[in-house]
């Protein structure tokens, strides 16, 4: 497996984590420090880090074929 497919991978099971924790949201208990925000918040950061790897990994395959 290479690095795109397993950041794709990760991206995946962050984002069916995300929403799994969406569905578990409750108002009535919102805590910064263990309570299902954070998990979300956890979720949103993975994700948005596995894309900015895969457009890195991108970037530089274009740079490699110049």
């Amino acid at each position: 497996m290479n690095k795109k497919r397993g950041a794709l991978l990760i991206m995946g099971i962050g984002i069916s984590l995300f929403i799994f924790n969406l569905t578990e949201f409750d108002l009535n208990n919102i805590k910064f420090d263990k309570g299902p925000l954070a998990g979300i918040i956890s979720n949103l950061l993975l994700i948005i880090a596995m894309i900015v790897s895969v457009r890195e990994m991108k970037k530089n395959k274009n740079d490699e074929n110049i």
